[in-house]
């Protein structure tokens, strides 16, 4: 009863706010204001309430844009959404509060004016008020264009109806025989490709609009729709004729490229194993550029073995590499490497050169800001077996096949790299352990824990736990607070090993330099303390402390942050640094700079260095 009392309450109060805001609409459309004075004051009752000003453009929109349809488009566009909340706070396609009459003139008009993007808008909400569905779509579509008359008229029409809607062939070759510059690449963005998925969806290949191509003398054409919808096991038939008639390398390149689909699905190994055993190192290159390309499934990818025994009896190692660290699944990479581990007839240098070249990511995703790197991990067995040969190879570019996880703890791994004293390596996995926010009762992440709480109160402890923290990536610890209270080895490092960082000033100078900012954090918290040698240290530090000081930062960090810079002003020199950048600090934009605690520490630095005050800073004393 409670909970549908407060919905009504709800949809009362938002029906009020709708009906306020329609009235200020509407007294300010009849008003005496010009049109970019109505079009700044619609703008900013859209920005106090854009959800129940959209709900209303179909009272608004119409007249605005017979008003001044110049003046009032972009507001128009930004504000005409196909999905709206209605005045009783509904949420409803758009077409739900137009009338078809009202609506159809609009589009009429905005039609008539050539409006685009306005046109695309509108037909989407006439469309769904009309039940239109592609099949009308297309039959609307060409029914405008064979009446446009020329080819300017006949490429507006196509902007015009640019929908998320699919063409038939039918359709698509009506559009090219008419235009064919200008309907190519619309045919192209509404063509139904042909996807290679788990649900096994086939379409037949446009194969007369293909022809059409061909006859016209558009090979680009032609070998963009071929791409795109010819079938993977025909595509292996034709690139295998291809490798038979062409005998040039380089034209026999270009050809493969060229004539490459997007969904080889199961036929690109087996096809890439038949061209290198008909043109071998001709089509090597090609074969690895399209490596990879093999995604969904759970067992072994069809033809990976015929491919890795082809690679390895012509001593094509590169191909092998690629192949199983974009192909093979992580036990067989494994396997792989095992294996040349345990290897006692082939040299060891020419093992160890195999597993140099076997190293590194499968697959890379970069953008900016972001990286993603696909990896196969190794076992615990395999680690183990790498550290006794070559130790030197699993610090080196093995590193980053080390990857915590779940049913992934390398207990031998760990308990062999202590007692050794290999360092570099139980460094790695702490770095690993730290930034797991759920750390199970494992035999690893005890031993790791155990043997930094036993190195607390000697000389190497800030070294080690240093190199652990600088390997932290950024954007690593998502939720410090969870971080800290279920990873002991994160308690340890973050929270309560604070004196021993003041050991060595160095690895401080490394964690204000860190991309983690919780670790950076750490140091401006350790360089804060009262403590002689804090303040020596963060002296030393200044030079990386005071650009802080205009950083975007979270409030709690620069707090850290400023009480650190108060430590390093140990001189006057030293304070003028800090003084002046403070002062500049003053006019940054942001509104949650704690103004109120650089107030303070400019206070604290003129009253401990009086020489450093102007003349305005003078303390006046009135009697």
């Amino acid at each position: 009863m409670c909970e549908h009392a407060s919905v009504a309450l709800w949809n009362d109060e938002f029906r009020k706010r709708a009906e306020r805001l329609d009235d200020k609409v509407l007294d300010l459309m009849h008003g005496r204001l010009d049109d970019f004075a109505l079009r700044a004051r619609l703008e900013e009752l859209a920005r106090k309430d854009w959800t129940v000003f959209d709900g209303l453009a179909h009272r608004w929109a119409p007249k605005l844009y017979r008003r001044n349809r110049v003046v009032f488009r972009s507001l128009i566009l930004a504000h005409l959404a196909d999905w709206i909340v209605t005045r009783d706070g509904k949420y409803v396609n758009a077409s739900d509060v137009w009338t078809s009459t009202e609506l159809a003139s609009f589009v009429k008009d905005v039609d008539r004016d050539d409006e685009v993007e306005l046109f695309r808008k509108l037909w989407r909400v006439q469309a769904a008020l009309e039940k239109k569905d592609e099949v009308a779509w297309r039959k609307e579509l060409l029914a405008r264009f064979l009446a446009a008359n020329d080819s300017p008229a006949r490429r507006l029409v196509l902007d015009k109806y640019n929908q998320g809607w699919r063409l038939d062939e039918d359709t698509a070759a009506a559009l090219y025989e008419r235009e064919p510059d200008g309907a190519r690449a619309f045919v192209l963005d509404h063509q139904s490709t042909v996807r290679r998925t788990w649900l096994r969806t086939v379409q037949e290949p446009w194969r007369r609009l293909m022809a059409a191509a061909r006859a016209r003398g558009d090979d680009d054409f032609y070998f963009d729709l071929y791409r795109r919808q010819i079938p993977a096991a025909e595509w292996r038939r034709d690139v295998t004729a291809l490798a038979r008639s062409t005998p040039d390398p380089v034209a026999l390149d270009a050809a493969f490229e060229r004539q490459h689909i997007v969904w080889p699905g199961a036929e690109l190994l087996p096809a890439i194993t038949d061209l290198l055993r008909l043109r071998g190192e001709d089509a090597l290159p090609w074969a690895l550029r399209h490596l990879g390309r093999t995604v969904g499934y759970r067992d072994e990818v069809p033809g990976f073995a015929d491919l890795k025994a082809l690679a390895l009896e012509r001593e094509w190692l590169p191909l092998w590499s690629a192949l199983l660290r974009r192909v093979a699944r992580a036990e067989q990479f494994d396997a792989e490497v095992r294996g040349l581990l345990s290897d006692r007839v082939r040299p060891d240098a020419e093992n160890r050169r195999r597993l140099q070249i076997l190293a590194g990511a499968g697959s890379e995703y970069n953008r900016p800001g972001l990286g993603i790197a696909g990896m196969h991990p190794l076992t615990d067995d395999t680690a183990v077996a790498m550290l006794r040969r070559w130790p030197d190879l699993l610090r080196g570019p093995y590193r980053s096949h080390l990857m915590l996880g779940w049913g992934r703890s390398y207990d031998k791994l760990t308990s062999e790299a202590i007692a050794a004293g290999v360092d570099e390596i139980v460094d790695l996995l702490a770095s690993r352990m730290v930034l797991q926010h759920w750390v199970d009762d494992k035999a690893a992440p005890k031993a790791i824990v155990e043997h930094f709480r036993s190195l607390r109160g000697t000389p190497g402890f800030a070294r080690r736990a240093g190199a652990v923290l600088a390997a932290l990536p950024a954007y690593g610890v998502w939720w410090y607070g969870g971080l800290v209270e279920r990873n002991p080895l994160a308690r340890l490092l973050f929270e309560r090993a604070t004196a021993e960082w003041l050991e060595d000033p160095a690895v401080l100078r490394d964690l204000l330099e860190s991309p983690q900012i919780h670790v950076q954090a750490l140091a401006f918290r350790v360089l804060g303390e009262d403590d002689e040698r804090a303040r020596r240290v963060a002296s030393e530090s200044l030079d990386l402390l005071v650009p802080t000081l205009l950083r975007p930062l979270h409030r709690r960090t620069r707090l850290l942050a400023l009480r650190a810079l108060a430590n390093a002003a140990v001189d006057e020199a030293r304070a003028r640094v800090v003084l002046a950048k403070a002062k500049d600090a003053f006019d940054l934009p942001d509104r949650r700079y704690p103004k109120e605690h650089l107030l303070a520490l400019c206070a604290e630095l003129l009253h401990r260095y009086p020489a450093l005050r102007s003349a305005r800073e003078q303390p006046r004393v009135f009697t």
